[in-house]
């Protein structure tokens, strides 16, 4: 697994999204989509079934992060929608979905698929640097936000962290703090480094094998940093902390247990959000 990841980040964010609608035309010649699917070839983030992992998503803020069908939620690297198309069905009018992502093909095809049947559903491209999706040069930490304090009761972040540095991290965390409501909860899923993952790495254990560098974060490819980094416990805290911001949840992911990907098939296998940590941030307890 490996040795594909570090030949995937080789290419360029361009090739890469070429060479998968390539890969995957005869499919799409085969099975044209309708509505709100998108071509295998045009998903250019995640793996597994489309829908599958949009309705996990959906359930896992409403379990561990407070969402309900009146809540107003930002989805930070929404994609090509795919938790979007799970709340058309789920938020009623009075609530929102606001999505941003890197790459303008998959916000486009929102646009077109999902904003253009559902008006309470927004999409916004945003051009940020970003090692695996988007070559630019304006940089994630300058990056304001472009909503009002206090905005959204749920936010979003799926795989996220785990392609940014430290200060891209630091102020999107006191950008999540700025536009979270009071009682609002942000969920994201990243690599976090502890006792127990890091015991589990050095015990051949994980699935995934990190090494540290000398700016104190772990990484699969020092060549290409942002391509999957993890954070240690005592890094992050105290840039969640500095964001007025707390700790609720923490549910460790599989990542840290190799054996048990014997165990998982199909979509459990490739759902970011089981396969990552999860942390769930608030402003005020959960």
């Amino acid at each position: 697994m490996e040795i594909k990841r570090k030949l995937y980040y080789r290419l360029s964010p361009k090739l890469r999204r070429y060479v998968r609608r390539l890969y995957y035309l005869p499919y799409d010649l085969l099975h044209p989509t309708k509505g709100m699917t998108p071509p295998k070839g045009a998903i250019f983030v995640g793996q597994g079934d489309y829908h599958k992992q949009g309705d996990r998503q959906r359930e896992e803020l409403k379990a561990h992060a407070g969402l309900i069908t009146e809540s107003d939620v930002l989805d930070i690297g929404c994609g090509i929608g795919r938790l979007a198309v799970s709340l058309t069905s789920y938020l009623e009018p009075s609530g929102s979905y606001t999505g941003f992502d890197v790459v303008e093909e998959g916000i486009d095809w929102c646009h077109k698929n999902i904003s253009s049947k559902h008006h309470n559903f927004k999409f916004l491209h945003v051009d940020l640097n970003n090692a695996l999706y988007n070559n630019t040069h304006k940089q994630a930490c300058e990056f304001r936000f472009p909503f009002p304090d206090n905005s959204f009761d749920i936010i979003a972040l799926y795989s996220v962290f785990t392609h940014m540095l430290e200060e891209d991290v630091a102020h999107y965390l006191k950008e999540i703090g700025r536009v979270l409501r009071p009682e609002g909860h942000c969920l994201c899923s990243m690599f976090i480094i502890d006792d127990d993952s890091l015991g589990k790495m050095n015990r051949g254990e994980s699935d995934m094998k990190f090494n540290q560098l000398s700016d104190g974060l772990f990484y699969i490819d020092q060549s290409l940093r942002k391509g999957n980094v993890a954070f240690p416990i005592d890094h992050i805290a105290p840039l969640i902390q500095t964001a007025d911001l707390s700790i609720a949840k923490f549910i460790p992911g599989k990542w840290r247990t190799e054996s048990s990907l014997a165990d998982q098939k199909g979509d459990e296998l490739f759902s970011a959000s089981k396969y990552q940590d999860i942390i769930v941030l608030s402003r005020s307890a959960i």
